[in-house]
């Protein structure tokens, strides 16, 4: 069978539209290459016997064959795109950086005191309360503190458990925008 049979062939026609889509999502350089070059590879697998499906199904879904071109576009460039994409070695050091050690350490740190300081200064600031009203709760000592000074206390102690969750939330948001611009995103269905 030859390239053109092949180029009318329905499913394959189908098959190819959605590949070279997602190619154009991706943003992917020697897109119209790329396409070719597949082109001529179902035309050759057709030509050997192999049934349009089989041949399809070896090498995987549209959207899928495209993410690994730009991926591996990315992490391997060619001719100019070599030269003057710096931005692309810094992007996959990006990636590694997010998902290093550091990243572990600074989600937890932030986490804990998130989690661990606003409700523990909210429940000095209540019993401190509870303390200065005049009454007095057994279990309830605020050592040298007098109640005012356990409300300041409390008070600091919540805000510091605020600013660690709002630090938190603000590094997520840049690590997902980093690996957002570092990988190539997968084109909207439509």
């Amino acid at each position: 069978m030859t390239q053109t049979a092949t180029r009318d062939h329905p499913v394959v026609g189908v098959y190819m539209k959605t590949f070279e889509d997602a190619l154009r999502a991706f943003d992917c350089d020697h897109s119209s290459e790329i396409a070719r070059d597949l082109r001529g590879h179902i035309a050759e697998a057709q030509a050997m016997g192999k049934p349009v499906d089989e041949v399809l199904a070896s090498i995987g879904p549209a959207e899928k064959l495209a993410r690994a071109y730009a991926v591996e576009l990315e992490l391997n460039p060619r001719g100019e795109k070599l030269k003057r994409n710096i931005g692309g070695i810094l992007r996959v050091t990006g990636i590694l950086a997010a998902a290093s050690f550091l990243t572990f350490i600074v989600v937890m740190l932030l986490g804990t005191i998130a989690v661990g300081f606003v409700p523990t200064g909210l429940a000095v600031i209540v019993f401190s309360g509870v303390e200065l009203s005049g009454y007095d709760v057994p279990f309830l000592q605020l050592g040298p503190l007098l109640p005012i000074g356990g409300m300041a206390a409390g008070a600091i102690v919540t805000l510091l458990g605020l600013l660690a969750g709002w630090g938190l939330k603000n590094y997520l948001r840049a690590l997902a925008n980093t690996l957002r611009r570092a990988l190539p995103v997968p084109p909207a269905k439509g």
